[in-house]
């Protein structure tokens, strides 16, 4: 049977998402980029992080879009 871990934490989703630490707690502080602690850590639900860049990456919060500097910049 083969399972795929959906509660990855943070470097591991970070790696998953093919960015560095640092943007994923930045996705997370900045653009609420959706996260939850088990025992006192992060972690992240990975099918529930997908949704989250995905409805960004479709133009639902302009802001958090991957890249988008805009808001940093302003």
């Amino acid at each position: 049977m083969d399972i795929q871990k959906v509660l990855l934490r943070p470097e591991e989703a970070a790696e998953a998402f093919g960015i560095c630490p640092r943007t994923l707690r930045k996705w997370v502080c900045d653009h609420g980029l959706p996260s939850l602690t088990v025992d006192g850590n992060t972690r992240y639900y990975m099918p529930v992080c997908e949704e989250w860049i995905r409805t960004r990456m479709q133009g639902g919060t302009p802001d958090a879009k991957a890249g988008d500097r805009s808001s940093a910049d302003a």
